[in-house]
Formats: structure tokens, C-alpha cells, sequence
């Protein structure tokens, strides 16, 4: 699924106006700092918006994109129990799959070649890297090649880390389908 199982509109919407002209746009990552600032100024309106889209007492997962969010999950953490998985890919694939969708939108477009993406991917992901450190957040690191190649084994991990109990095989089958992922992305 190039959209992902995890992508929320509602969420998503919300990321655009609490943290404008940073996400989903073309730029470079935020300072912390910078980052640390538009969290503090907007935590409160996240978790309103959690509260009132999610129920209570269910296992969510909300994706993150680019680990924005992070430092308001990181301040309601004893609210909501949270847990964090950091699910890195290859940057040739994220770079591929990223210029397939932004071919298709003309504002985007001229930005959908791999002399910019490759650097730009990478330095979102040392952002996201110090980020985890800077908040000394414990997380599970997942890597998406062996989550679709080994996907039993790396989602048993992943509900071992997150307290998740008897996890059956069949089930995951049906989460992460082989032919769902793009090779070629």
C-alpha cells in the first residue's frame, strides 16, 4: 500500500497546521529546537485531537512521519502508554517510491529525481536519528526489508517490545502481504 496502513487524513491534516511549511512540503528538517518550540506551543490541541479520534484503552499505531510528532507523544507518554518503533527502509527505495507519487503532482514534481532525494532523505533521517537520542526516547528499531522478508519473526519482536500478547501467525499473514509491497517502488 504506497500510502500506508497507518495514514491517517485527520492526522495528517493536523501535521500541516501544527507544523507548517515542514510537513509534507520539500524542505529541510526543523532544528530541534525549532521543533521542541512548535511541540510545546501545539501539545495541547494533539492531545485533544488523540483524545477525541482514538478510544481509549485500544493499542493504536500512528505514524509519525519524519518523527515529528514525537516530541508531543514523548510529553503524554505516561497518558497514553506509549511505545516507539523506528521502521527504517533503503534509501534507493524510499527515493523510488517517493518519485513515483510526486511525479503524479505537479508542485512536486521538478523535486522527483534522486540528485535530490538521496541527500535530502538522508538528511531527514539523521534528523530523525538525533531527535530519538535528543528526547532519550526508548525505541524498537524495525528495518522494512526484514519486516517483508521475515515478517513473522520481525513482528513477533515488535509485540514482545510492545507488551502485545499472543500474536497469531495467520494474522500477520494477512497484515503484511508479500504483493502489497512494490519491489520496484
Amino acid at each position: 500500500n504506497p500510502r500506508g496502513f497507518f495514514e491517517s487524513k485527520n492526522h495528517n491534516d493536523l501535521l500541516r497546521t501544527v507544523f507548517p511549511g515542514i510537513y509534507s512540503e520539500t524542505s529541510p528538517p526543523p532544528s530541534i529546537r525549532e521543533l521542541l518550540e512548535l511541540s510545546k506551543t501545539n501539545l495541547n490541541r494533539y492531545d485533544e485531537f488523540i483524545s477525541c479520534n482514538y478510544k481509549e484503552n485500544t493499542t493504536y499505531c500512528i505514524k509519525s512521519p519524519w518523527s515529528l510528532s514525537l516530541p508531543m507523544w514523548n510529553a503524554m507518554e505516561e497518558k497514553y502508554d506509549c511505545k516507539y518503533i523506528y521502521i527504517s527502509r533503503n534509501i534507493d527505495d524510499q527515493a523510488n517510491s517517493l518519485m513515483r507519487i510526486w511525479k503524479q503532482h505537479e508542485e512536486r514534481a521538478v523535486f522527483a529525481n534522486r540528485d535530490f532525494l538521496i541527500p535530502w532523505l538522508t538528511e531527514w533521517g539523521m534528523f530523525c536519528k538525533q531527535l530519538l537520542s535528543h528526547l532519550n526516547i526508548r525505541y524498537h528499531s524495525v528495518d522494512f526489508d526484514e519486516l517483508i522478508s521475515d515478517k513473522v519473526t520481525t513482528t513477533n519482536k515488535i509485540a514482545s517490545f510492545t507488551n502485545c500478547e499472543n500474536i497469531d501467525n495467520t494474522a500477520i499473514d494477512r497484515w503484511i502481504i508479500r504483493n502489497q509491497y512494490n519491489d520496484q517502488s
